[in-house]
């Protein structure tokens, strides 16, 4: 009798772990292009996931993207045709530090975005659906330098990556 109550609790704590683990969030991040220049554009297939973000990195030496204006449009153009503006702006990037694992430092700013007219915060899912290859276009006026890099984050579980 004991053995059978023992399997049963060993099964049923199994399962509630199975549970807990296959829907606990974590974060991802995946390299899009180097800013070799001031128009960027690359064909990126956006994760089963949610909470996207793209991010401005830049290695970190002192100087930081603060010092300077950046703004730019950003456009997603999906393979039904479909096609989303969106702008930013120095006063929508935010500095954060998903980009820094602790070796690697690296200057991370999310790039918030707005509407075309720059007013209205927009957010990526509102355009892309998970698995979906999109064509980005990145415009930037007044990157300071080529040392900049584009990241798209965003947040996932396992459950969500195995649907």
């Amino acid at each position: 009798m004991s053995k059978t109550i023992f399997v049963v609790a060993a099964v049923g704590v199994g399962i509630l772990i199975a549970l807990v683990c296959i829907n606990t969030q974590y974060t991802e991040h995946r390299f899009v292009a180097p800013c070799t220049n001031n128009v960027v554009e690359v064909k990126l297939n956006f994760p089963k996931a949610r909470n996207y973000h793209f991010l401005l990195g830049k290695q970190s030496n002192g100087n930081t993207v603060e010092n300077t204006e950046v703004s730019g449009r950003i456009t997603l153009e999906g393979s039904d045709g479909s096609s989303h503006a969106c702008a930013f702006s120095q006063a929508t990037l935010k500095k954060s530090n998903w980009l820094n694992d602790g070796t690697n430092h690296v200057d991370a700013y999310v790039i918030y975005l707005t509407q075309p007219t720059g007013t209205n915060g927009v957010w990526l899912k509102d355009f892309v659906q998970p698995g979906k290859e999109y064509r980005v276009r990145f415009e930037f006026t007044g990157l300071p330098s080529t040392n900049y890099s584009i990241w798209l984050h965003w947040v996932t579980t396992v459950y969500t990556r195995l649907r």
